[in-house]
């Protein structure tokens, strides 16, 4: 409501570039995006790291999936250790896992290590795909964390083999691990009720006309944005500029503010002198 979406997602990406160690100047990072300029870039950055709290350790689903994809691998071969309320051994949990039902039917199965690895490699590109699309199109990442989030696009990739992975975290006579599951569930609701899951029910409408439709949905809200942001907040880089220590009007640095800065270093220096004496004569100074 407040700042232009796109230019906020810009910014973001380019942190997230220099976060992971991409080096890119942004003058070619800008030349990517029509119509964008380096200050456009750079006026929303201190904004963004602010909100974030200038902690850039963002935690999401997709790193929680590749550490689940490699437990599961780990269960498969008969190396996985156990939790120590788990009573199991590494054998009976690979024994378990093998012979896990299917994903839909819930058809008996008896896989080798090599065919189950075909499963797991299925089920993360599926989960993965969902994280990508239903996910963020979605109000999950509002109600529930990256972990549970993680679990529900699994839990709608593979039924079966989530719930024995989630086994192996909680107890499952307990309260939590059913309160959990409820949660887990909610939000795989949540997740499938987009029609990026459930593509199937568009399949049949013309592309085009659907993509033409939503254009104009998105131009419509664009407008209504306008009329309620801020305007005072809309030309970023003009904000950016005014914040900056030697911000600039037309070329020139404001007078009030140069007279302010002038009288507050002048002040500054007559305390510290008041505190600490004046400066030491230079050698060879009376």
């Amino acid at each position: 409501m407040t700042y232009e979406g796109q230019n906020i997602a810009q910014t973001a990406m380019f942190i997230a570039y220099k976060t992971e160690g991409v080096h890119m100047p942004s003058e070619d990072y800008a030349a990517k995006f029509p119509n964008s300029t380096r200050e456009q870039v750079l006026a929303p950055e201190h904004l963004i790291i602010q909100a974030l709290r200038f902690n850039l350790e963002v935690r999401h689903p997709f790193r929680a999936l590749k550490g689940a994809h490699v437990e599961l691998g780990e269960m498969v071969k008969g190396t996985y250790v156990p939790l120590q309320w788990d009573k199991r051994t590494a054998a009976h949990i690979q024994d378990a896992i093998l012979k896990l039902p299917k994903r839909k039917d819930g058809a008996p199965m008896n896989l080798s290590q090599d065919d189950f690895r075909k499963r797991l490699e299925y089920d993360y590109g599926v989960a993965s795909n969902i994280l990508k699309t239903s996910a963020q199109l979605t109000d999950a990442y509002f109600h529930y964390a990256p972990s549970q989030i993680m679990l529900a696009a699994h839990l709608l990739a593979d039924e079966p083999l989530t719930l024995l992975l989630l086994s192996t975290k909680l107890p499952s006579p307990s309260p939590i691990f059913v309160k959990t599951l409820d949660t887990i569930r909610a939000c795989a609701t949540m997740m499938s009720s987009h029609r990026s899951y459930t593509d199937s029910a568009t399949a049949s409408e013309d592309k085009e006309a659907r993509d033409k439709r939503e254009k104009a949905e998105v131009s419509a809200i664009i407008k209504k944005l306008k009329q309620c942001r801020d305007p005072d907040k809309m030309d970023l880089v003009k904000l950016n500029e005014a914040h900056k220590r030697d911000a600039v009007l037309d070329g020139e640095l404001d007078e009030r503010k140069a007279k302010r800065r002038k009288l507050g270093r002048e002040t500054a220096q007559k305390e510290a002198d008041e505190f600490w004496g004046p400066e030491l004569p230079k050698n060879g100074a009376e």
